[in-house]
């Protein structure tokens, strides 16, 4: 297939429009990454910080089993001193389930708060459904350490959570039974986890096993999650890992394209096609009228000319000085601005010189050089007749001088020969 000669004013313009929407693209696609980048940023501090506040939250209601402990054996003769430091200890931290206390065999005999924990009272924990309760029960009583369990588990108070238990012994080590403090899963989280974060952020808590025993959002795996983080939170010697991501995604191309931007964007690339198409098709007139100009020029036997005013430089010269001068056209013609006057019969040429200087002193309010006598190439005299013309910028300037040289021998020689006759 054959293009037109012109068909790049199509071609062209379109693939400046296109490049215009490509970079528009770019554009949209290096604030994306940014965006997704500081997203990033703003995760991974999220993740630490959560994660922090978490296991300082959790550990600091640990603490009550710590100090509990430390007045059993001395204080406690009655169950009413026990739940009257459960419940100081509760209404300044808050957010605990219970706080229990079973015998040495594992029967829960107190527990506080009583609404919502009557169904633990009088369990026991080695009888527990769960088989992990039963085993963090027995390694207390093995190594008379604090333990928590190591997951969730389904509550006696119904739900799921975790416990731990804080072996309480004599002097003389004889074990009199456990601080039983125990924490919902969802208590955990509102507490540390504020509203703004839980609109900002999905998060999930994942034991050390694998389970996951908490998620934002129910039924949506935590590793399918894109761009998540995770943190691990060190709860009384066993680690959970909190896993959050955001609940706004930045990792669209067009998420910061919006309805004005893609007006504007492609307002923009339209215009500048269109400058485009009008730049390309005024270069394309030029090129005509110059290729007129050229085809025109060709097709005359005068000269034409185009120079600068002081004829130190030559732009133009028509193709019929080759026939004219007898010499031809070449570089070397532009590159020597006095080849009209060098010529010239030196009987004519400081009339013609100083006939110019007069035009231009005078602003060309005349257009007509004197006739004068050129020597061709070939050592014959031809009459010139060369009419000039100034050209001038807006400003009024003069900056080309334009020139048109016709032979007139024939004329010359024709009105010689009728004053002889007639003389």
């Amino acid at each position: 297939m054959r293009w037109p000669n012109n068909a790049w004013l199509v071609w062209l313009p379109g693939l400046v429009f296109v490049a215009a929407l490509a970079v528009q693209g770019l554009v949209l696609w290096f604030e994306n990454q940014s965006r997704i980048e500081q997203l990033d940023t703003e995760v991974e501090v999220s993740a630490h910080q959560a994660g922090l506040r978490m296991q300082t939250w959790v550990n600091d209601r640990l603490m009550i089993g710590t100090f509990l402990i430390s007045r059993v054996e001395n204080r406690y003769s009655e169950p009413a001193e026990y739940v009257e430091d459960a419940r100081e200890l509760l209404d300044a931290l808050g957010g605990v389930q219970a706080v229990n206390w079973a015998d040495a065999g594992g029967r829960i005999t107190i527990v506080y708060p009583t609404i919502g924990n009557e169904a633990a009272l009088g369990k026991n924990l080695s009888e527990h459904p769960s088989a992990a309760v039963r085993e963090t029960l027995r390694q207390a009583i093995e190594t008379r350490r604090p333990i928590r369990t190591p997951a969730t588990v389904e509550l006696l108070q119904g739900g799921r959570g975790f416990a731990a238990y804080f072996p309480a012994e004599t002097g003389s080590g004889e074990l009199l039974g456990f601080i039983n403090v125990v924490f919902r899963v969802s208590d955990v989280v509102e507490n540390c986890l504020d509203e703004r974060f839980r609109e900002n952020f999905r998060s999930a808590i994942v034991t050390e096993a694998g389970q996951e025993v908490y998620a934002s959002v129910p039924g949506e795996s935590a590793s399918r999650w894109k761009r998540a983080q995770s943190v691990d939170v060190l709860l009384l010697g066993r680690s959970w890992t909190l896993i959050i991501a955001a609940t706004r995604l930045a990792d669209g191309l067009f998420s910061g394209l919006t309805a004005p931007r893609a007006v504007a964007s492609l307002g923009v690339a339209f215009l500048l096609a269109l400058l485009t198409f009008s730049m390309l098709r005024q270069g394309e007139r030029s090129r005509q009228s110059e290729r007129d100009l050229v085809q025109f020029a060709s097709s005359v036997h005068e000269v034409f000319w185009l120079a600068s005013p002081d004829f130190s430089r030559i732009y133009y010269i028509s193709p019929a000085y080759e026939s004219l001068w007898g010499q031809d056209l070449d570089e070397k013609i532009y590159n020597e601005p006095n080849w009209w006057l060098d010529s010239v019969i030196p009987d004519d040429r400081e009339r013609l010189e100083s006939s110019y200087r007069k035009l231009l002193e005078g602003g060309f309010r005349e257009n007509a050089l004197p006739l004068h006598r050129i020597r061709r190439s070939d050592g014959s005299i031809r009459w010139i007749e060369a009419r000039v013309y100034p050209i001038h910028n807006p400003a009024g300037e003069l900056i080309r001088v334009a020139g048109v040289d016709e032979d007139v021998t024939a004329r010359v020689e024709a009105d010689r020969e009728r004053e002889n006759l007639m003389g």
